[in-house]
């Protein structure tokens, strides 16, 4: 244990020491302009009268997605700025996920009437997700995987999308249990995994990283799928609810990329 806190530390070190802090302080301001940009879309288009609008329902989805990865990107470059070194302490781990699946518990049952709230529970959400994702980040400095393994997902990301876009007689939406079964057997597999092998084998790591991300490309076909079908439905009377909307193609999305980051890493 004190060797691997030894190494996560000297890790941290060692990307603290590489980084350029005029450039850091770029890409911050950078992050935060397009943040602010896209807030101002929200408050003047998005939301009218205290609620969502249905006008522009796969946009304003979207924005919101970028907006969550856009928020967890400025939280980390802010820790990387400010040498933040992420102490393996298990009562902050064990807390920051039970904030993480209480927020997403949270944000399918609390109603967008409470539009304020749900978006406080939004940020909790990405807080909690954004500190749990430092040493992973981290370490993608460390092996200079980061970019190769953001362009890897944003290139898979593009190509899922545009296949429903352009086929959506391709995805059925049926395959949404068969997906759910398939994720809680792999969860349940990879757990068990843990406690019976003691020394977890490149080959087994690889195996459970590519089932999962060919598990959760799956979710985003289909997820991608139910949001056109959701944009079609939506009525101004009941409104949308875009945090919602959006949370399980970001959870499919950000699963993907810690897989791909995690191959890239170890190799």
């Amino acid at each position: 244990m004190s060797k691997n806190l030894a190494k996560n530390v000297d890790i941290f070190n060692e990307v603290h020491k590489r980084m350029d802090l005029k450039q850091q302080l770029m890409y911050i301001c950078v992050v935060v302009a397009i943040i602010v940009l896209l807030a101002g879309y929200i408050m003047n288009k998005v939301i009218k009268k205290n609620k969502f609008t249905c006008e522009g329902y796969v946009l304003n989805t979207y924005i919101y997605i970028c907006l969550s990865f856009l928020l967890i990107a400025f939280l980390n470059l802010l820790l990387e700025y400010k040498k933040y070194k992420f102490n393996i302490n298990p009562m902050l781990y064990w807390g920051l996920i039970i904030l993480m699946f209480v927020s997403i518990f949270a944000l399918h049952f609390v109603s967008t009437k409470y539009l304020g709230l749900k978006h406080i529970i939004w940020l909790a959400f990405i807080l909690s997700t954004a500190f749990l994702f430092h040493p992973l980040y981290i370490v993608s400095k460390y092996t200079k995987t980061y970019i190769s393994a953001l362009l890897t997902t944003a290139l898979l990301v593009i190509l899922i999308t545009a296949t429903v876009f352009i086929r959506p007689d391709m995805v059925s939406l049926k395959m949404g249990p068969v997906l759910f079964w398939l994720l809680l057997i792999g969860i349940i597999m990879e757990i068990i995994s843990r406690f019976v092998v003691k020394e977890k084998t490149d080959l087994m790591y690889k195996a459970f990283s590519y089932f999962f991300i060919i598990i959760f490309t799956g979710y985003l076909l289909y997820d991608t799928r139910v949001l056109q079908e959701n944009a079609k439905q939506c009525v101004e009377s009941v409104g949308a609810d875009y945090i919602k909307e959006s949370l399980g193609m970001f959870l499919d999305i950000f699963n993907i990329l810690v897989r791909i980051m995690s191959l890239k890493a170890r190799e």
